[in-house]
């Protein structure tokens, strides 16, 4: 029976193309590998119109984020969608509204059996940026906990969740 769902999976694809809501992060990937993949996903997305890769994709973000983010996030959203105001109006991995990444070197900056710390440097549109991706391990997972992002005004994700009123 699992075949057959693989099969109709795949037929699925090849009818609508690959996009972002078949994308997962590889399993039982340590944070770096996780990172590493996001990017080439963004990278990929970028070259395709019929591929819009976002972290916040709605099925992708239970997979990718911890239980502490999705809890914030959720309330946040709420919260914007009875405003009508959008919640992020610009892409965090790249800092932009309207990424065009390249030169993406990703470094372990720190990492335990229980937290890990990931640095995503490149350049978007030709600037220069950086984004700081924090782990948590929950159960067998590592799960992203916050994204630090920009340079220069960095601003923690999760803070900014927080704060939403």
């Amino acid at each position: 029976m699992t075949r057959i769902f693989q099969i109709f999976g795949l037929a699925l694809s090849l009818l609508f193309g690959a996009s972002a809501a078949f994308a997962r992060p590889p399993a039982n990937a340590e944070p770096k590998a996780i990172v590493d993949w996001i990017y080439v996903e963004s990278i990929k997305s970028q070259k395709s119109t019929e591929d819009n890769f976002s972290i916040l994709d709605d099925k992708l973000m239970p997979t990718l984020f911890s239980k502490a983010f999705m809890v914030a996030y959720k309330r946040a959203d709420a919260i914007a969608t009875k405003k009508e105001e959008p919640l992020i109006d610009a892409d965090p991995v790249s800092n932009s509204q309207d990424p065009q990444l390249s030169a993406v070197v990703t470094k372990v900056v720190s990492q335990t059996d229980k937290a890990a710390t990931i640095s995503a440097d490149f350049k978007s549109s030709g600037t220069a940026e950086r984004v700081v991706y924090r782990f948590v391990k929950e159960g067998a997972d590592w799960k992203l906990e916050d994204l630090v992002v920009g340079r220069r005004d960095s601003y923690s994700l999760l803070k900014f969740l927080r704060a939403v009123k």
